[in-house]
């Protein structure tokens, strides 16, 4: 039983994965997909907030709010 905010575990060889949900809204998802298409086709856009450089990054903050 993953205990009270669990919803699932995945028991892997090097250890286990943990499913929880922790806000009161309950919006926790998960997709299951085959292949790297199928992954991607899931990606929102939008740019890595910890991989982009300051110009990068307020040039994506001012597109967001302008628009």
């Amino acid at each position: 039983m993953p205990g009270k905010l669990g919803l699932a575990a995945f028991d892997f060889p090097s250890g286990t994965l943990l499913l929880t949900e922790a806000s009161t809204k309950k919006r926790a998802s998960l997709h299951v997909v085959r292949g790297e298409d199928a992954v991607h086709a899931l990606d929102p856009g939008g740019i890595e907030p910890l991989e982009a450089d300051r110009e990068r990054f307020v040039a994506a903050l001012t597109r967001e709010i302008t628009q």
